[in-house]
This record gives structure tokens, C-alpha cells and sequence, in this order.
């Protein structure tokens, strides 16, 4: 979830695991690993919270070019 501050939250489908800032995120399943690096380049939403979900099935992202 991306947060009008420039803040987001990082999850599963069960839980929150992980926050702009935080110091040590919830390491399940890799969740936080393979997505910290892309929510850092989110910009901020405007007056707004955005919700995206992603499905990571071999824990590595790639972008399209």
C-alpha cells in the first residue's frame, strides 16, 4: 500500500509485515526482500491510499523494459 505521506506498508495475504522505516521487517517468506527495493521508487499518492498486489513465485521481480 502506498500512503499520501510517501509512506507504504508491505504485506501477504494474511498480514502487514513491513514499513517505510522500519529496521527489521517480517522476513516471511520473502515477501519484503523482493519488494522493498520497488516500493522505495513509489511515489506519494495523492490525498489518497493505493493498494496494488503482486504475485512473486520464484522471490525475484522483473521489470519489463
Amino acid at each position: 500500500m502506498s500512503l499520501p505521506d510517501g509512506s507504504w506498508l508491505l504485506g501477504s495475504r494474511e498480514e502487514l509485515l513491513c514499513a517505510k522505516g522500519d529496521l527489521i521487517g517480517n522476513p516471511a517468506q520473502g515477501i519484503v526482500a523482493a519488494l522493498r527495493e520497488f516500493a522505495d521508487g513509489l511515489a506519494p499518492t495523492r490525498s489518497m491510499i493505493a493498494k496494488a498486489r503482486f504475485e512473486d513465485y520464484d522471490r525475484t521481480l522483473r521489470r519489463k523494459s
